[in-house]
Formats: structure tokens, sequence, C-alpha cells
């Protein structure tokens, strides 16, 4: 099973980040807004297993093109960086793709935006992450611990503190502490669910 290892951080300077990253020759992928949305059974059997699955749009802001992937993420796995087995399955509409994971006996639980710059540099995905209220964030992803550490110090990032905690947790306790009862989510203030 694939493992996703990944080191995340706050990120205090975008266009700081942007043209550090277009400094060491890395590659612009695009720009999303992503509405992420996390399902659960009604007992919550994947949160107790430290576990999720998500259904994610990836709206594509120059081409307004639209991909629709269902990820599974397993319990966390011990080090350094944030490592958890991760399956992924693109299908071809968001709508479908709900229906079957009602059917099988999964519920909408939280659902929450964020506008995605992302960028390759060497053999890691860089992804430039801004969450309405949470803030700014960056994740590299690469095939190794070393590799993602690696890319982390070419990019003067090895004093910033890492991440561990996924968005999902953040946004679902930042509902929390505001009181909010039913996990609708965070969107921003131009964007619709």
């Amino acid at each position: 099973m694939p493992v996703e290892i990944e080191a995340k951080m706050r990120l205090d300077n975008e266009p700081a980040m942007i043209a550090v990253l277009q400094q060491r020759g890395a590659v612009s992928v695009g720009e999303f807004l992503e509405t992420n949305t996390f399902y659960d059974t009604k007992n919550r059997s994947l949160l107790a297993n430290d576990s999720g699955l998500r259904l994610r749009i990836a709206k594509n802001l120059a081409t307004g093109q639209e991909r629709y992937i269902i990820t599974h993420k397993g319990p966390n796995l011990p080090g350094q960086l944030k490592m958890r087995p991760e399956t992924e399955l693109e299908v071809a509409s968001a709508t479908d793709a709900e229906s079957l994971l009602n059917q099988l006996g999964f519920m909408r639980r939280l659902r929450f935006q964020k506008r995605r710059h992302s960028w390759t540099l060497d053999d890691c995905q860089i992804e430039l992450d801004r969450l309405p209220i949470l803030g700014n964030f960056i994740e590299i992803e690469g095939p190794s611990e070393s590799a993602v550490m690696r890319t982390r110090a070419n990019l003067g990032l090895s004093h910033c503190p890492l991440v561990k905690k996924g968005y999902a947790t953040m946004v679902s306790r930042l509902l929390e502490d505001q009181g909010v009862t039913r996990n609708l989510g965070l969107v921003f203030a131009d964007g619709t669910l």
C-alpha cells in the first residue's frame, strides 16, 4: 500500500516562498480551489481507527476543469514526518461518488475548502495552501523522509516547526472551539459549497 510522506509547516509569507521556489527551479503545476468532504460511519469507526475517507473536488482556477478524487488514509505511522498509508481513486462524478459512499454507510461529517498552488521540485511535490481562518501552510510530499527533508532544507525551511495534524483535524477543532455543533466546515467568502 502506498504511504504518504509529508512535511507540513505554517507559511508566513507566500509571495516570498513563491520567489524561493522559482529561484530553486520549481515548476508550477497550477492553482486550484479544493473542496474536501470527509465521510465516516454513523458510529465514527474511521475516526476511532485514526483513518479518514475523503472526496475532493479540485477545480483548476485557470481552466475551470474539475477532478474528483476519493482518498482513504490509514493510521499515522511513527516518525518525524507525517506518514500514513494512502489509497486514491479518481472518479468521473462527485455526485455519483457521494451516492455510492452513502449507500455503503458513510455519511458526510466535515467539509472545508482550501486554495492550493501546486509545484514540483526535484522528486517532491510542494503545495502552498490557504485555508479560511486557519491561514497559510506549505506541504512537501516526496518518496522518502530523506527526499522531503532535503527539499525542506533547500527551501530554507529547516527551522520551521513541523505540523503533524491534518487539515481535517485542525478544522474540526476550530469548529469545536467556536461552539459549532454541526460540522458544516469552512469556505472562502467568495466560494460556495
